[in-house]
């Protein structure tokens, strides 16, 4: 193939990616948009987080207290970040925070589902680990 050939070929998927409108994905609008304006909400409206005043005071103190486990603190954040009158969107709690949008949605789906028992993790199976001396 001779240099001009290569020229026109390159040219002319130049302008034919050119001529194509670009798309911008939503992850795109989520990263660049400002955090006083709506991120676009994709898929069913997420169901409304409601808490007790007794949840909504231990997962306070759980998310507080130095003492706590930082992974079940984070988990309190996030049940709370959630439960705010307006129903925020995933990502926006997840931009809020500064974590991944699926950690948001695992979590908020394990409090639906255990309340604060879903909160703390699980028992690790097989047996106890030994420590030798």
């Amino acid at each position: 193939m001779c240099a001009s050939s290569r020229a026109v070929s390159r040219d002319r998927w130049c302008r034919s990616a050119a001529s194509v409108p670009r798309r911008r994905s939503v992850v795109s609008l989520c990263m660049t948009a400002s955090s006083d304006a709506q991120v676009p909400r994709r898929g069913p409206k997420s169901e409304p987080l409601l808490l007790s005043a007794d949840e909504r005071v231990v997962l306070g103190r759980w998310a507080r207290r130095a003492s706590s486990a930082q992974a079940v603190a984070l988990r309190a954040r996030i049940v709370l970040a959630c439960a705010r009158a307006d129903v925020p969107p995933i990502v926006a709690v997840a931009r809020e925070l500064r974590i991944a949008a699926d950690t948001v949605r695992t979590w908020r789906r394990r409090f639906l589902a255990g309340r604060l028992d879903g909160l703390v993790d699980e028992p690790r199976p097989g047996p106890a680990a030994h420590h030798q001396r």
